[in-house]
């Protein structure tokens, strides 16, 4: 499963991360899969066109309020939030008001 996106936010890239694996403002991607960090307290996604891979530790993936979706993919992210395990009883609405899950009409 994948839920369309957009790059609304690539800066502090870190110096880690070469310049190929961060995501380019403005670009649409699909996130494939979504994590809560406890130790950052953030949600992070995974994009089907970009792989962090190898070497980029201790970043394994991108923070998810650095992309918007559209309101009409609503549905399909909070399935693939469920899918997630980890996210199972994840407050939605709590993410939008907390500016963590951007979502554009």
């Amino acid at each position: 499963m994948e839920v369309p996106c957009i790059c609304i936010n690539n800066s502090d890239k870190p110096s880690i991360i070469p310049a190929n694996r961060w995501p380019i403002l403005e670009e649409k991607y699909h996130i494939n899969f979504i994590s809560y960090h406890p130790d950052q307290g953030l949600q992070g996604c995974l994009l089907k066109e970009i792989d962090l891979g190898e070497g980029c530790a201790p970043y394994e993936f991108y923070k998810l309020n650095r992309f918007a979706f559209r309101l009409s993919d609503l549905p399909l992210m909070i399935e693939l939030m469920k899918d997630c395990t980890e996210l199972d009883d994840i407050d939605i609405q709590g993410l939008i008001e907390s500016k963590e899950l951007i979502v554009q009409e």
